[in-house]
């Protein structure tokens, strides 16, 4: 595997641009539709049952685009650990450590991996991370990544210490 970032560029964007982007869409909508004399999406005052399909749409965006910067983690290769950071923090894994990497397919067009790993008390994690990829195509631009990490993943042999940074 080589050095370096693993995560695109786009991880960011989908940290730190779409949650608030969308929070503002939802509040906006959600402040036209209880304000009826604004006037803004019926024109006449009045509330139809389409802006409220859109508010709920525009509510769900925002629900899973902040499900996703949750779990999103920069993923950076540092000697012979993973580096998983978030705004929470930072976390050590060593190869041996993962059990088990593949890509998430419900998320397509978008290239997440998810890697679980294992830690010395044999508690089971979870780090999603999303690798360059081809916009059009979703397929992740490293063809080596993914069977390295399930190769990494299918000679788990034990434990080794866990250490958080």
């Amino acid at each position: 595997m080589r050095q370096g970032n693993l995560s695109s560029l786009l991880t960011a964007v989908y940290n730190f641009i779409f949650p608030p982007a969308f929070v503002a869409m939802v509040w906006n909508l959600t402040l036209d539709l209880v304000a009826p004399n604004s006037g803004s999406f019926g024109g006449d005052g009045t509330v139809g049952g389409l802006e409220w399909l859109v508010l709920a749409f525009f509510t769900f965006g925002t629900a899973s685009s902040l499900f996703l910067a949750i779990r999103l983690r920069f993923l950076r290769v540092d000697d012979d650990f993973l580096r998983a950071t978030s705004g929470w923090g930072s976390v050590l894994i060593h190869p041996t450590q993962i059990v088990r990497a593949d890509k998430l397919w419900y998320l397509h067009p978008l290239a997440v991996v998810r890697i679980l790993y294992r830690d010395a008390t044999g508690t089971d994690h979870t780090i999603w991370f999303m690798p360059r990829f081809n916009i059009k195509t979703g397929e992740i631009t490293d063809q080596n990544l993914l069977p390295d990490l399930k190769r990494i993943g299918s000679s788990f042999s034990g434990t080794r210490c866990l250490t958080r940074a």
